[in-house]
Formats: C-alpha cells, structure tokens, sequence
C-alpha cells in the first residue's frame, strides 16, 4: 500500500513538473517570424531586459543590435508578457513595412497612451481597423495627391 502512495505522489510530482515546464514555454516571448533577434534574449522571461539594464546606456545598447544583426530591422523584447518591439534603422525598410506590410504591424498601445494625454482626437492615437481612424484617413486622402498639393502649395 505504501508503495502506491509513494507511486502516485511521484505521478503527480512529474505532472507538476511537466505543467511547470509547459508554463514555462508558454510564457516566453514569441518572435516575429522573419526578422532578427537575439536567441537567447527568447528563452527568457524577462528578454533582453537582462542586457539593456547591464548597459551603461540603453539607446546605445539598443542602435547597436542593428549592427550586431547586420539588418535595418530588429526585434527586441523589451518586458516579459508583451510582443516583440521592432526597431527599424532604415528609411526604406520602415517605409516597407508600413506600405506593404500594414496587416502584420499595426500602432502601438504605447503610442496611443503617449499621445491621447496630450491630443486625445490624434490620429495616430487609433488603430488601423478602428472605425475613427478609416473615417480621418478617408477625410485627408484627397489632400495628399500630387494635384491638390502643387495647386496650394507655396509659389
């Protein structure tokens, strides 16, 4: 009889673990397919988190993975629980990645509660699918065409 408690504390013991480890994976940041990043940073909970705050300043630490990846684009996992963060270094790339890539990328949360303090109706305060957002930009399309900007544009 002794042995079959010890057998099912050890069954549960390995089933805990077994949840445990599976948490574990769950929680860890998941990376955008494609674009760079440190491995490492991706196998912890807190990214790379670690590196930047070993830094004797984060803005460096963070221009410098452009180079440490060798591309105009990388991600980075700033806190534990959220996305990916992608830094673009490049002009062209960015302008890529917001023409023909606006599906996979979208405004940050983080933009919209460093504006809405300040300018609450802003634009960029929405994100592409809101309804707000569809209506302003459908307001200001005809103002950007070359057209409309050489006629009222400065002599």
């Amino acid at each position: 009889m002794a042995w079959l408690i010890s057998l099912t504390s050890l069954q549960l013991l390995g089933a805990l673990i077994l949840l445990t480890g599976m948490l574990y994976r769950w929680l860890l940041p998941k990376p955008i397919p494609g674009i760079p990043y440190n491995k490492v940073a991706a196998e912890r909970l807190w990214g790379d988190a670690p590196d930047m705050l070993s830094a004797e300043r984060v803005r460096v630490w963070q221009r410098s993975q452009f180079a440490v990846h060798g591309s105009p684009i990388v991600q980075l996992f700033m806190s534990p629980f959220q996305k990916p963060w992608v830094f673009v270094a490049d002009f062209w790339t960015a302008q890529d990645v917001m023409v023909h890539r606006i599906h996979e990328f979208d405004r940050s949360s983080l933009t919209a509660d460093s504006f809405s303090g300040v300018l609450p109706q802003f634009q960029m305060n929405y994100k592409s699918a809101d309804v707000i957002y569809k209506h302003n930009k459908d307001l200001v399309k005809d103002l950007m065409t070359p057209s409309f900007l050489h006629e009222v544009g400065p002599c």
